[in-house]
Order: structure tokens, then sequence, then C-alpha cells
């Protein structure tokens, strides 16, 4: 059985595994022969060299995304789409996506519910295990929680005390007792917080 072909006269096959379900497991001893593996032509060369009739089914990384709003339109396309672009996910990285439970099983008041998402790319599923996913709404800009500013967090402010988000004083808010009159840092302006 030869799979070589002019562009990959010698396809390096680290090892060839077959599973309890006939399916088969083949491991290529670099990235660049993987992916040219995972091309029409190399899937047709290959089941021509086997003689059978071989169905392909790449690698996928699954994640279980918790709480996704259930007003999310999973099976549509062009809201995967959107899903991706939204969180800055390569075009086509999500496989396939579903409901752990259907949403015919769920009460009629509940607003969200965990999805799984088959990632085709690992690091589009890291960027998800690390970012979060952000579906149908954008992400909140990063606030830090000393000084109440905008475009980074506690750990490199470089605040002498705090401030709080209710009466812009050098306290922490929870010890906030100025409940009547909040004062926005940011705008300076009163009426709400932070």
């Amino acid at each position: 059985m030869t799979i070589a072909d002019d562009s990959c006269p010698n396809p390096l096959i680290k090892s060839l595994s077959i599973l309890k379900n006939e399916g088969i497991i083949l491991e290529m001893l670099d990235k660049e022969m993987a992916d040219r593996m995972k091309k029409d032509k190399q899937q047709q060369q290959l089941a021509k060299a086997t003689g059978g009739d071989l169905k392909f089914k790449n690698r996928s990384y699954t994640i279980i995304v918790p709480f996704l709003p259930t007003h999310t339109t999973l099976e549509n396309t062009d809201s995967l789409k959107n899903i991706e672009e939204d969180n800055d996910l390569s075009t086509r990285s999500t496989a396939e996506v579903r409901w752990i439970k259907p949403p015919s099983c769920r009460e009629n008041t509940q607003q969200v519910a965990h999805a799984m998402f088959y990632m085709t790319d690992s690091e589009a599923a890291n960027k998800l295990i690390r970012d979060r996913l952000y579906a149908n709404y954008k992400k909140e800009p990063m606030c830090c929680l000393k000084c109440q500013h905008w475009g980074y967090m506690v750990k490199v402010c470089k605040a002498n005390s705090n401030t709080c988000n209710t009466c812009t004083g050098e306290h922490r808010t929870t010890t906030c007792v100025i409940q009547q009159s909040p004062h926005y840092v940011n705008c300076n302006t009163s009426g709400h917080a932070s």
C-alpha cells in the first residue's frame, strides 16, 4: 500500500492503531504530514490503496461550555460563525456544537444551559478554556477593582490605596457605609456607582 505522491514521496507514519469499532487511528510523524493527510486528495489515495470504503474523521477537542444563554442558536451556521468571530477563533475551528441536555427537556424559565463544543483546532480549544466563551453578548471591559480604572487588573495596579466604586473614598467598596449618594470615579459624576 502506498499513499506517496509527487508532493510527498515518503509520508512518514508514526503509528497505526485499529480500534474495537473497526476504526483506525493514523498518527503521522510531523504536523505538516498530518495536515496533508486531511486533504481530500490524500484521503482518496489512502481509500484507493486500501480498497475500502473509508470515512475520514479528523481529531476534535471537546470543550464543555457551562451557562450558555438558552436563546443561543447552536444549529445555525451563522450563529457559530458569529461565536467564532466574537471570540477571535479561526474560521471553522468549531466542528460541531450541541446542547448537553436537549432543549425539549428544559424548564420554561431556564435561561442558561451547558453545551459541548467540538473544536478542530487545539489552539482554539485552549483559547476557550483559558479565556472562556462569549456568545450573544460582548466581553465587559477589564476594570481594576482597586482603583476602578479601565484596561488592567489589580495585580498590575500602581495605585497606593483602594478607591471605593460607590463613593470614590479611599477604602474598599465592601466596607463603604455611604450608600445614599453614589459617585462614579471614571466620569466624575454623581448619581451612579462604578
